[in-house]
């Protein structure tokens, strides 16, 4: 991955192909979580819905009531970022050197922004859960999704940078 960089009103990232692909595949599935918890099918006690979706209050029946009526507008917000990012991904063109290039509108960037840091929250919080708690994952494998996550944080910090200071080589 190369850092994002300005072009006017866009902001560009460029990844390689295996990259691009992997980001399109997190962002799908980082929205299934948000689905889920739209149409009232999570599980609260689920680690990851718990850090996205958290109590608001330390009563069980008052928690229950506010995400009754707000759990809905946060995931629909939440699905708009990461619908947004899909779509941008989806918009790519390759560029001379197969990398691709995804040119984000200054209008996406906060969805973008904060897309990632949905994607980032849901990897860090498996990878806290550690093996134990995973019957399918190795420790290998949750290596991977830190590298994964220390990956997003770079992009974001990357996109940061590029909208506060403009093109970055």
């Amino acid at each position: 991955m190369r850092p994002w960089a300005r072009d006017g009103d866009t902001l560009v990232l460029e990844l390689t192909a295996d990259e691009a692909t992997m980001l399109t595949r997190l962002v799908s599935q980082v929205r299934q979580v948000f689905v889920a918890v739209r149409d009232g099918e999570a599980d609260h006690a689920d680690p990851v819905v718990a850090r996205l979706f958290p109590d608001a209050y330390d009563d069980d029946d008052l928690a229950e009531e506010f995400r009754r009526l707000t759990a809905d507008d946060q995931a629909a917000l939440r699905l708009d970022r990461q619908r947004a990012m899909a779509r941008d991904l989806a918009a790519h063109a390759t560029v001379a050197d197969s990398r691709v290039r995804v040119a984000v509108p200054e209008a996406s960037v906060d969805a973008w922004l904060a897309g990632i840091g949905d994607i980032r929250i849901v990897l860090h919080t498996r990878v806290a859960q550690g093996p134990e708690n995973h019957l399918d994952l190795s420790a290998e494998d949750l290596a991977q999704f830190q590298a994964v996550v220390d990956w997003l944080g770079y992009a974001q910090g990357s996109l940061v940078e590029a909208v506060v200071g403009g093109t970055r080589d």
